[in-house]
């Protein structure tokens, strides 16, 4: 669900849906954190980080963070 929200992206923008995929891609970003943090600490950190695609998991959401906060923070984004 996430991909095919991510590629709903159009040219021209359509800004009725640019708000809507906006909106999904907050909720998504808000599944993805809770899962890591459920994950983490249900495993621990050590278990957490042996398994190379929970690592991979981590550095999408931190991605998804800084993309997040850039884009509320830059005035007309």
């Amino acid at each position: 669900m996430n991909t095919l929200c991510l590629g709903l992206d159009s040219y021209p923008e359509n800004l009725e849906l640019n708000k809507v995929t906006d909106t999904f891609n907050i909720v998504f970003f808000g599944i993805f954190f809770v899962e890591m943090l459920i994950k983490n600490l249900g495993m621990g950190p050590r278990l957490y980080i042996k398994d190379p695609f929970n690592v991979f998991d981590a550095i999408i959401v931190m991605v998804s963070i800084i993309d997040v906060i850039l884009s509320y923070a830059v005035p007309g984004d």
